[in-house]
């Protein structure tokens, strides 16, 4: 698989994953697909520039579990800025 047969591929599995648990993009100054290809475009970099396939998986799942933290604590953040405006005169 070439590196653009890739990239599509991830872009599009990451839209159909998009379908279950939607982002809004409305406050970016980019379009949708823009924002895909950009941040899949450097994964793919990053991870292929990893000749060993354990280490490319490490280095995956590695990316998933901090982005998966992030978005955690974003959303615990939101939480509480939204508790607190309801919660505010």
């Amino acid at each position: 698989m070439t590196k653009n047969e890739l990239l599509n591929a991830v872009v599009e599995l990451a839209h159909e994953i998009d379908k279950a648990d939607s982002i809004d993009f409305g406050m970016l100054r980019m379009t949708e697909e823009t924002a895909y290809r950009f941040v899949a475009t450097n994964l793919i970099e990053d991870v292929t520039a990893e000749e060993d396939p354990a280490c490319q998986y490490l280095l995956l799942m590695a990316t998933v579990t901090h982005l998966l933290v992030e978005n955690f604590v974003l959303n615990q953040k939101l939480l509480v800025m939204v508790r607190e405006k309801k919660e505010s005169p």
